[in-house]
């Protein structure tokens, strides 16, 4: 069986790596992006079974901006912010 797949999206580089190591050790495949453009093609390629997304970030789209892009990605992935 493979492992589940996890998107981390935050900008802060520390809680970013914390957040996919304590998850990798879990036994998550995880994947980060620092911003919601560099996590643009990443949910597009869709295979997430939960997004975790920093909602307040710098630039044009926050998180919970970036959660309009998820409408290829499966409604059943949930996501935390």
């Amino acid at each position: 069986m493979s492992p589940q797949r996890i998107l981390v999206v935050e900008d802060e580089s520390l809680i970013r790596e914390l957040l996919v190591e304590v998850l990798t050790d879990a036994g998550f495949e995880v994947d980060e992006a620092q911003d919601t453009e560099a996590a643009g093609d990443l949910i597009d390629a869709d295979g997430y079974k939960l997004l975790l997304t920093d909602v307040h970030m710098p630039g044009p789209r926050d998180g919970s901006t970036s959660l309009n892009r998820r409408g290829s990605m499966s409604q059943a992935c949930p996501f935390y912010s």
